[in-house]
C-alpha cells in the first residue's frame, strides 16, 4: 500500500471503525486468567495445582503479552480492549483489502469492511464457531490473523503476508502450522511460476524476522515451564473425548452434524474465484493469494468430510487438532468475496462504469440502512461502557476486597468465564481449577487423570456420566446441587484434602457456610 491522502484516510477510518466496534462491547478476554498467572503476580501455595501448572505451560504469544501488560499494571478493562481492538483491527484491515482488489474502490471497500464486522457476516458455523468478538481470545485473534493475511496475499503484499503467517504460529500454533501448510503447498504446486517469490531477498528478509520473534517466544515459554509428570492413562482420556468434548466430536453428533450449507456457500466462493482466475489468467500476472484460497478450502473441505464419516480412523495426534476448525478459516472472507467478484463480473458486462458504481454503493448503504437498529445497538454499547469505565474499581468492589483478604489456601469457584478471570485478574487469588475448562485435557492427555479426580472428589460430578453433555467442561447445572448438598463437614474435607479456604458462588446458592463477603452477584465464603 502507497503512502498518499487516500491512503491515510482510509487507513484512519478503519483504526476508528476498529476502535468503535472494540468500545461496543464489554468483553473480557479469557487469557487474562492464564496471563495474570504466568505474570507471576499471584501467590499460590505450595505444591502442584493443575490449573497454574497449564496456565503457564501453555505456549501463546498473546498470552505472553498479556503476562506484560499485567506486569506493567494495566488494568484488566484496557488489556481486554486492546485485544478486542487488535483482532477487530485485523478483520477490518484484511476484508477491506480483499475487496478493494477486486473493485479498485476505497469507499465500496470500507463499506464492505464495516458491514461485515458490523453485522458479524460470515459462511456459519461448524463443530467450532466463526468468532469476530468472544472472550476466548486465542481463537479470535487466530480467525482475525487469518484473515489479514489474505488480504495481504490477494493483494500480493507478500512480504506482510509471509511475516504474519509465521506470527501466527505462536499466536495459534494448529492454525499457524496449517495455514503455512497451505502456502507451502501453494508454492509448490506451480514452482516455476512462484520460485521467483521463494528466492525474494525481501520475502526472506520478513520470514527472518517473524521466525526469530516465534523462537524468542517458544524459548521464553520453555524457560518457564513447570514440571508435570502425571501418568497417561488412555481410558480416563476416552472417556473424556466420548462424554465431555464438543468440537471433536460435533457436540457428540458425529457425522450426523453435517453443515450442508456452509459446503454450499463454500463451493459458490470456489466456482466464483475459478470465474475470476480464468477471466484474468495471465502468466504475468498470477494472484498467489486467490490459488492459496483455493487450496485452502479444497483441502480443508476433504478434511472435513473425511472426518466426518472416517473419524475413528484419525490419528489421535490429528483428532486433537480440531480438523474440522479448518474448514472454517474462510468463513469470514467468504461473503466479502463474493460480492467483489459479482461487482467485477457486472462491471464486465456493463460499460458504464459509473452506474455500476453507484449501484453497488447503494446496495451497500441500503443494508446498512435495513440493520441501522444494530449500529445504534452498538452506539448504546459504547455509551454505556464509557459510563463504567471511570466506575470500573466501583464495580468491581466486590473483587477488589477479596485481594485484601489473606488466603492460605485455593479459592473455589462456579463455573463461568466471568467467575474464573475476575478472581485471578482482579482478586488476584489463586483459583483452583476453573469448571468450565476441562477442555483442556486434549492439549494436556496426561491431565486426564488429575482432572477426573477433582470432577469426582471436587465437583462431585460423575466423570463418564455428567448432566450436560459435550460442552467441554462443568456448567452450574451441574454444580449448583453438588455444592448445595455438600455439608459443613464436606467442605471441611476439601480444605483438609485440596487445601481449599474460601468459595465464590451465585448469591442464589444455598450454601451451608456462613457468608464472609457479597455483592449482587456473588457470595464469598472462608472455611474455616
Amino acid at each position: 500500500m502507497k503512502i498518499n491522502r487516500t491512503n491515510i484516510f482510509f487507513s484512519t477510518l478503519l483504526i476508528l471503525a476498529a476502535c468503535f466496534f472494540s468500545l461496543s462491547y464489554n468483553i473480557e478476554a479469557r487469557i487474562l486468567a492464564e496471563g495474570t498467572i504466568q505474570s507471576g503476580q499471584i501467590n499460590y501455595p505450595n505444591g502442584f495445582n493443575l490449573y497454574r501448572v497449564i496456565s503457564i505451560n501453555s505456549w501463546s504469544l498473546p498470552i505472553q503479552i498479556t503476562s506484560i501488560l499485567v506486569k506493567n499494571n494495566i488494568s484488566p478493562l484496557i488489556i481486554s480492549k486492546i485485544i478486542l481492538f487488535s483482532s477487530t483491527l485485523m478483520f477490518l484491515v484484511g476484508v477491506f483489502l480483499i475487496a478493494r482488489f477486486f473493485t479498485k474502490l476505497n469507499l465500496v471497500a470500507f463499506l464492505v469492511s464495516f458491514l461485515v464486522i458490523l453485522l458479524k457476516k460470515n459462511f456459519g458455523h461448524l463443530d467450532y464457531p466463526t468468532m469476530i468478538f468472544s472472550e476466548n481470545s486465542n481463537g479470535m485473534i487466530a480467525q482475525a490473523m487469518f484473515t489479514m493475511v489474505f488480504g495481504f496475499l490477494i493483494n500480493n503484499n507478500l512480504k506482510l503476508g509471509f511475516f504474519f503467517s509465521v506470527l501466527l504460529i505462536p499466536v495459534h500454533l494448529t492454525i499457524g502450522l496449517w495455514l503455512n501448510f497451505i502456502i507451502f503447498c501453494t508454492l509448490i504446486s506451480r514452482f516455476k511460476i512462484y520460485r521467483k517469490i521463494i528466492l525474494n531477498k525481501k520475502n526472506f528478509f520478513f520470514i527472518f524476522v517473524a521466525s526469530v520473534i516465534l523462537l524468542i517466544s517458544f524459548f521464553y515459554s520453555f524457560s518457564q515451564k513447570l514440571p508435570f509428570n502425571a501418568l497417561y492413562d488412555l481410558e480416563t482420556y476416552k472417556t473424556y473425548m466420548e462424554v465431555w468434548d464438543g468440537h471433536r466430536t460435533g457436540y457428540g453428533l458425529y457425522s450426523n452434524y453435517i453443515n450442508y450449507e456452509y459446503i454450499g456457500k463454500t463451493l459458490t466462493l470456489v466456482l466464483l474465484i475459478s470465474i475470476f482466475l480464468k477471466l484474468k489468467s495471465n502468466k504475468d500476472n498470477y494472484n498467489f493469494g486467490l490459488s492459496a484460497l483455493l487450496i485452502n478450502c479444497m483441502l480443508s473441505f476433504f478434511l472435513y468430510i473425511s472426518y466426518k464419516f472416517f473419524y475413528v480412523f484419525f490419528p489421535d495426534l490429528i483428532t486433537r487438532t480440531i480438523p474440522t476448525r479448518f474448514f472454517l478459516l474462510h468463513s469470514i472472507i467468504g461473503w466479502p468475496i463474493i460480492f467483489s467478484i459479482l461487482f467485477v463480473l457486472i462491471r464486465s458486462m456493463i460499460p458504464n462504469l459509473k452506474y455500476v458504481h453507484i449501484f453497488f454503493t447503494l446496495i451497500l448503504i441500503f443494508h446498512f440502512a435495513q440493520h441501522h437498529s444494530t449500529f445504534i445497538e452498538r452506539y448504546k454499547g459504547i455509551k454505556y461502557n464509557l459510563s463504567i469505565l471511570y466506575s470500573y474499581k466501583i464495580n468491581n468492589e466486590f473483587w477488589y476486597k477479596i485481594k485484601n483478604i489473606n488466603l492460605d489456601g485455593f479459592v473455589l469457584g462456579s463455573s463461568g468465564f466471568d467467575t474464573c478471570v475476575k478472581t485471578i485478574a482482579l482478586a488476584k487469588k489463586p483459583l483452583f481449577f476453573c469448571p468450565q475448562s476441562l477442555d483442556l485435557i486434549p492439549y494436556f492427555p496426561s491431565a486426564a487423570t488429575t482432572v477426573k479426580k477433582i470432577v469426582e472428589e471436587v465437583y462431585n460430578v460423575p466423570f463418564d456420566n455428567p448432566k450436560v453433555k459435550h460442552l467441554g467442561g462443568i456448567l452450574n447445572d451441574d454444580l449448583k446441587p453438588s455444592f448445595q448438598n455438600k455439608s459443613y463437614n464436606d467442605w471441611i474435607y476439601l480444605k483438609n484434602q485440596f487445601n481449599i479456604t474460601s468459595l465464590i458462588v451465585p448469591k442464589t446458592w444455598q450454601i451451608k457456610l456462613k457468608i464472609f463477603l457479597s455483592n449482587d452477584k456473588y457470595n464469598f465464603y472462608i472455611i474455616q
